[in-house]
């Protein structure tokens, strides 16, 4: 399997609920300078989708990865990309989220080496909206956290939205941070 057989799951298995954007620019500005960024795939819900199940109307980003190891620099690199596009604008507006989709099983039994950093890296990335993407034939999954899932199709029936999912606090105390999306 390469990056490309990848992609082609992302849009053989979203079409048809998502409008799909390829390559998608985005701008990412930073101390008044601006850059511009591609993401792998632009989403926007259809109507049926944001009426019925509650989804909230956005651009949602997917960052494809084919990861080889599951190293410390790869998952960083992987993560200051992924955090580079929440902070981009898209069609003008910020991503409701940002989920990634790799090669990787997420499967933890047994669990291993790789399986614990995926873990931590995804318990880390779900904080501040970055998620993980996950496929399987024509069922797929968006999920956030320590796998809680933010919306899920499966069976020919979709999950209504958690949207409490997408409320992220940051610090503690009277220095607390929040922020609602």
């Amino acid at each position: 399997m390469t990056e490309n057989d990848l992609k082609l799951n992302v849009i053989n298995c979203l079409s048809g609920h998502f409008n799909i954007e390829q390559e998608a620019d985005g701008i990412f500005e930073f101390e008044g300078e601006k850059r511009k960024v591609i993401a792998d795939f632009l989403l926007e819900p259809n109507d049926n989708i944001i009426k019925n199940y509650n989804l909230p109307k956005g651009v949602y980003i997917v960052e494809v990865k084919y990861l080889k190891l599951v190293t410390i620099p790869e998952l960083s690199d992987l993560f200051i990309q992924c955090l580079t596009y929440k902070r981009s604008t898209f069609k003008n507006t910020f991503p409701v989220g940002v989920f990634v989709y790799t090669n990787l099983d997420y499967t933890f039994f047994p669990e291993t080496k790789d399986s614990r950093m995926l873990e931590i890296m995804f318990c880390t990335f779900g904080r501040i909206n970055i998620g993980r993407l996950e496929l399987r034939n024509k069922n797929f999954a968006f999920i956030l956290h320590k796998g809680d899932i933010l919306f899920r199709y499966c069976n020919k029936e979709y999950k209504r939205t958690r949207t409490d999912l997408l409320n992220i606090s940051f610090g503690s105390g009277n220095n607390k941070l929040f922020k609602k999306y």
